[in-house]
């Protein structure tokens, strides 16, 4: 493992490496990067604080932006794509990839900004992202399901992956038959790693998320029996089919968790907050963790936020 001042990048085989992007703490969010030929493929971005430390990562391996062909983005919610324009404008020979219903977002970033600004509020908003930086349009390439990037011989395959959100894509490597998975396939701290392996939960952020459609997406990604997924938050998780049934499990219960909430009026959101907050604290415990439930709260406590959230929006646009 080769090691950055605030961050680090990991190599894997295969010449797959995840960078940390420094997105809140250490070990949160990573960018992931394929190297063929000495040209690079980059699958999402960070945020537009993370771009130093892409260009560190890259520099350790013995490249440039020069060398970056392609940015491919999951989604568009910003701790994956915050830093789109900014690695666009670095990466003068590189091409964009994006679900169809994210392109417009990127080539004007201000109704995504205006629902980034809905949900943390002006002040955090700039602390998290800093600025939204506008494509070119003609660097734009829609990735629809089924596209096939041909990189240096090396097939990567595009699937569309809704549930998390609607403009979500994953990418499948033809050559490894792994996948990166954005948030489809959940979040995986390293923290929470035990002798029985990786910890994953399901992501539900706002404001598109579909419980049903997520569900179809992973059993999707579970058909393909790949070997190993890589994914956002925290890059490299194994066992599949054993995380795959688990997720299956926790759509269910993050479901029933929004039912049993509703009908607790204003008070619906903090019902959700201190439930979500039980399941995936006794579930880390179930696993194995044997830190304490301070240090649980600490580590998952923004993502309990956000998947209440997005719980809580879920049953108003389903009621």
């Amino acid at each position: 493992m080769l090691k950055l001042s605030k961050n680090q990048v990991t190599s894997f085989s295969n010449n797959i490496f995840s960078v940390d992007t420094g997105y809140t703490r250490e070990k949160f969010a990573a960018v992931h990067l394929v190297i063929e030929n000495d040209k690079v493929l980059i699958i999402d971005t960070g945020t537009v604080f993370s771009v130093k430390n892409i260009q560190n990562a890259l520099e350790r391996l013995g490249l440039s932006f020069l060398r970056v062909e392609w940015i491919i983005l999951t989604h568009i919610h910003l701790d994956h794509a915050g830093g789109a324009g900014q690695l666009m404008k670095n990466c003068p020979n590189a091409t964009l990839g994006v679900h169809k219903k994210g392109k417009r977002h990127l080539v004007d970033p201000t109704r995504l900004w205006t629902s980034v600004l809905s949900v943390y509020g002006e002040a955090k908003a700039k602390k998290l992202y800093g600025e939204l930086i506008a494509i070119e349009e003609s660097r734009i390439e829609v990735l629809n399901e089924g596209v096939e990037i041909n990189f240096h011989g090396r097939v990567f395959e595009i699937w569309d992956t809704p549930g998390h959100a609607k403009h979500h894509i994953l990418i499948r490597d033809t050559k490894t038959k792994a996948m990166f998975s954005g948030d489809t396939f959940g979040v995986s701290y390293r923290e929470f790693d035990t002798e029985q392996g990786c910890f994953c939960f399901i992501s539900s952020t706002p404001t598109q998320f579909e419980p049903f459609d997520l569900s179809k997406s992973i059993r999707r990604i579970l058909a393909a029996s790949p070997p190993e997924i890589y994914l956002t938050h925290y890059s490299k998780v194994g066992h599949i089919q054993k995380i795959g049934q688990e997720l299956l499990l926790q759509v269910d219960e993050y479901v029933q968790i929004a039912n049993e909430s509703k009908e607790y009026g204003a008070q619906t959101l903090k019902v959700i907050q201190e439930k979500m907050l039980a399941l995936l604290m006794n579930k880390a415990i179930d696993h194995g963790y044997t830190g304490s439930k301070k240090r649980i709260t600490e580590l998952i406590w923004l993502d309990v936020t956000l998947n209440s959230a997005g719980l809580a929006n879920w049953l108003n646009a389903s009621s």
